[in-house]
């Protein structure tokens, strides 16, 4: 009556857990392991079934037991597909049906060509020993730092390992026949440890999906949607972290010249065009390391760590040289020019407000010395380029940032 009972409660909590895998998945921008989960607890559903039905009729005739066999090997197989794809690992889709290919070959050659109870026990055990450390692996290759879903999310995966490796131990132990002491065993081990380990394992897959969707949408709190930079608040955030060291480096904030002339001469649409480039010619320019925001409006910003002064005062020179060859698709003869300040970062004496209003009040000078310059916020007067603004012809309008050939 236990028995039966607990087969009941898996059943039915399989087919809570997979529903829920696809609710997650329909509301949480359709990820492809989210479905993989669902088709994994789907499959518990089956097997649960499939072993609830052979308890009710008192033995397992050679479908049940083959469709208990399949939809077990599916099962795992496909809980170890939903974390490769979550880490974008290949899924490798014929490598997996030959696992399942071999584990119903050893199931019908234990059930019916050499009957073996405690090999056909064994048959599954094994495959989760083989597969549950390629889900642990697939967490632990995320790129970034993980979190505590995904410590605890590995954690489970290798609990589950030894579970497994205890139950394999245990089936070996059943010999041909399954009335015995030690099938007893087995059956309790299996009965009191896999459920819980089970629910764990899809609690920690629910929990993965918040986590990444609250990340990702983080992440999009912190960008720009119209260039894909950080925005202000994404700035100053990673910034905050940066500048505290002593020559922490240098910030310049850079300004489009003219921009309300473009958009009131040529519409709103070549702004954002220009906003786009100007946005790409500086993420292509910079340093890996390097920090790039729209700031607002036309308002750029770049933290250059490590950076002395005077090294980035030439570095934002020819990323000013970069923008002025931009060019427009579709708006011939209008070129695009920038105004920068640069400040170098002084550690805790003047903070993060301290150093955004020293190279903003360098970019003032540079905008009222005449634009398309770079002022330090220690020289009263920039670089310009020859000829003045407003002479600048379109250059390599597929490639905006060419210019920036020998940036680094």
């Amino acid at each position: 009556m236990a028995v039966l009972s607990l087969l009941i409660v898996m059943t039915l909590l399989s087919t809570v857990m997979s529903a829920m895998f696809v609710a997650a998945w329909a509301t949480m921008a359709r990820p492809a392991h989210a479905l993989a989960w669902a088709g994994c607890f789907g499959a518990g559903t089956v097997q649960w079934s499939a072993n609830l039905a052979a308890t009710i009729i008192g033995h397992s005739p050679p479908i049940v037991w083959a469709i208990a066999s399949f939809a077990a090997t599916a099962m795992i197989l496909l809980g170890v597909t939903g974390y490769r794809q979550r880490a974008g690992l290949p899924v490798y889709p014929r490598a997996l049906a030959a696992i399942i290919v071999a584990v119903m070959a050893g199931a019908v050659a234990t059930r019916t060509v050499w009957p073996h109870a405690g090999a056909y026990l064994s048959l599954v055990p094994g495959c989760a020993i083989l597969m549950l450390p390629l889900m642990a692996h697939a967490i632990a290759a995320r790129p970034g730092r993980r979190n505590v879903v995904e410590r605890v999310s590995i954690a489970l995966a290798l609990a589950f390992v030894l579970f497994e490796i205890a139950l394999l131990v245990l089936a070996l132990r059943v010999g041909p026949t399954a009335d015995n002491a030690a099938y007893q065993l087995y059956l309790g081990t299996l009965m009191i440890g896999f459920p819980v380990l089970y629910i764990a394992m899809a609690m920690s897959g629910l929990f993965l999906l918040m986590s990444d969707r609250t990340a990702a949408l983080s992440s999009l709190a912190r960008l720009d949607p119209l260039t894909g930079l950080l925005n202000r608040g994404g700035f100053r955030e990673a910034l905050a972290r940066q500048i505290a060291a002593p020559n922490a480096g240098c910030i310049a904030i850079g300004d489009i010249d003219h921009f309300k002339r473009i958009n009131d001469c040529h519409g709103h649409a070549a702004g954002d065009l220009a906003l786009r480039m100007v946005a790409r010619t500086l993420r292509l320019g910079a340093h890996d390391d390097m920090l790039v925001a729209r700031i607002g409006g036309e308002e750029f910003a770049l933290f250059m760590p490590g950076f002395a002064l005077e090294r980035a005062e030439r570095f934002i020179e020819r990323v000013r040289a970069a923008v002025a060859t931009i060019a427009l698709p579709g708006h011939p003869g209008l070129g695009v020019t920038m105004s920068f300040g640069v400040a170098p970062c002084r550690g805790s004496e003047d903070g993060l407000d301290g150093v955004i209003a020293r190279a903003d009040a360098a970019l003032y000078r540079a905008k009222t010395g005449g634009r398309d310059r770079v002022v330090t916020s220690v020289s009263p007067r920039g670089r310009s380029s020859e000829p003045r603004p407003g002479r600048l012809q379109p250059v390599d309008g597929d490639r905006p940032g060419a210019a920036l050939r020998g940036l680094h």
